[in-house]
């Protein structure tokens, strides 16, 4: 392999690859805070520690509630209200939770134009009378501090607090999701603060959906879950609708605070699950990050390839100083996207080492995910969920 005027293409690809990546991690969302002091200082005056309703929209959650409950059992701040919303599970989700000391309400079903954790979500809304609204998904574990840290957040700040967990990882197969969980971290942005250009796209959006908090003032003032009753991503439609009343939207990963387990049934769960939500979650990126994202992808593809044929190329030619040169600037690229797939994944979860090492299988598998989440979102693939048709 030897650097020829055809290959520049490739080589300005995989450099602008590089410098996206680079970019995006350099943007990228704070971790959750946990500063003891100011939950200490919090918790010795307890008359101005707002009332928060912890809401669990669960449809067949009965293996995950019991480790959510148990964190919330063990807060530093004690949510007045946890309420489990048994979105007409068919397995022991409601049982499951009342033994776990939640109340249940046994969700209605969804009326039309609703999609099902939406409505699950507006119910448990209306079923509670507290300061805070705490949106949980039924996956979730917390430490003692976080829901205290939230609620310090959102006093502080103000409008939308979302945060996404940290992956736990236990399985081999789980590694595949490395990708997945970076770029959705890398692709929202730590705060949005300004809703005067939304219509014309070039204020940037996007949340995160496990875990919501908002003052129950706020939520009621934009409409609530009612205002995004259709949306696959109620989340980042929320977001949208807090800058359109200029409510501030800041953004959080988890850290040690919040984590969580995804798809933890085999590859088939993890497989769906990640495909019914990509492709939709592009388009709520703004094209800030969703450019950057695509090339930073591309480049590192690139690389990987350009890698492989330089490899390839001196099992059969013997190698001299310009295919030596050639080959040493591939291997160079090459672990620039090591070295930025390996912080990005750190962050995003607990992935191994050897995962960012061999990056170009997670980030195939993100885009394999991505193409069928395409077919979902157009309409030309049907999409079953824990029971239900998601692409109706």
């Amino acid at each position: 392999m030897t650097m020829d005027a055809s290959m520049w293409p490739d080589v300005f690809l995989t450099v602008a690859g590089v410098l996206c990546g680079w970019g995006l991690l350099r943007r990228e969302v704070p971790a959750l805070a946990n500063s003891t002091e100011a939950l200490d200082a919090e918790a010795r005056t307890p008359s101005d520690t707002p009332s928060i309703a912890a809401i669990i929209p669960a449809r067949n959650e009965a293996d995950n509630l019991p480790r959510l409950l148990a964190s919330l059992s063990q807060q530093r701040t004690q949510p007045r209200y946890t309420l489990v919303v048994d979105d007409r599970s068919s397995d022991n989700t409601g049982n499951v939770a009342h033994d776990c000391g939640a109340t249940v309400l046994r969700g209605a079903p969804p009326k039309p134009g609703w999609i099902g954790k939406s409505w699950a979500c507006a119910q448990g809304a209306d079923a509670t009378h507290s300061d805070l609204l705490l949106f949980l998904d039924a996956d979730l574990t917390l430490s003692v501090d976080a829901i205290g840290a939230m609620a310090m957040m959102q006093s502080r700040m103000g409008g939308l607090i979302t945060v996404q967990p940290h992956h736990h990882v236990e399985r081999p197969y789980e590694q595949l999701a490395a990708w997945c969980n970076a770029i959705v971290l890398l692709s929202v942005p730590p705060q949005l603060t300004s809703s005067s250009d939304w219509r014309t796209g070039r204020v940037p959006r996007g949340a995160f959906g496990p875990c919501l908090m908002c003052a129950r003032a706020d939520y009621v003032r934009i409409g609530g879950h009612h205002v995004v009753s259709r949306e696959p991503l109620e989340h980042h439609a929320l977001s949208e609708h807090f800058l359109r009343a200029s409510l501030p939207v800041h953004n959080f990963r988890g850290g040690s605070m919040v984590q969580f387990r995804m798809y933890p049934h085999g590859f088939a769960d993890l497989w769906t699950g990640f495909s019914k939500s990509m492709a939709s979650g592009a388009g709520h990126t703004s094209a800030a990050r969703l450019v950057p994202t695509v090339v930073w992808i591309s480049g590192a593809l690139t690389s990987f390839f350009w890698l492989l044929q330089a490899l390839l190329s001196w099992s059969h030619v013997p190698g001299t100083p310009r295919t030596l040169v050639a080959t040493a600037i591939v291997a160079l690229l090459y672990i620039a996207n090591v070295a930025i797939s390996a912080t990005a994944i750190r962050r995003a979860g607990d992935f191994s080492p050897l995962t960012a090492v061999l990056y170009p299988v997670p980030c195939l598998f993100f885009v394999a995910v991505f193409l069928r989440s395409l077919l979902h979102k157009t309409g030309r693939l049907p999409l079953l969920w824990k029971g239900r048709r998601l692409d109706r």
